[in-house]
């Protein structure tokens, strides 16, 4: 399965929000002395899928007719909750984000 970078990316911060991207938080003299850094998402990895499993989605769409205007499609919330407990595989995203 083919992520977006914009998925890739908010799986990021979403990691560096949880605490799960290990490496060093030392304030360094120059900005740009990038540091390798490691992405573990195994201990959050359960948690956010009993998250996305245990979210009950509405039965019909609030404001049927507006499209997009209106925010994400209850179609397409519905499609990409099971994409995330049927087919996403953390580990695979995770190894390929560490690479």
């Amino acid at each position: 399965m083919i992520f977006s970078s914009s998925l890739i990316m908010r799986l990021v911060a979403l990691a560096a929000l949880t605490g799960s991207i290990q490496g060093s938080a030392v304030k360094r003299a120059n900005p740009y002395d990038v540091q390798p850094f490691f992405i573990n998402l195994s201990a959050d990895a359960p948690r956010m899928l009993a998250l996305v499993n245990e979210t009950r989605l509405p039965s019909k769409e609030e404001y049927d007719g507006l499209g997009s205007s209106a925010g994400i499609s209850l179609d397409t919330l519905e499609t990409l909750q099971a994409q995330w407990i049927e087919k996403f595989d953390w580990h695979r995203e995770e190894a390929a984000l560490n690479k």
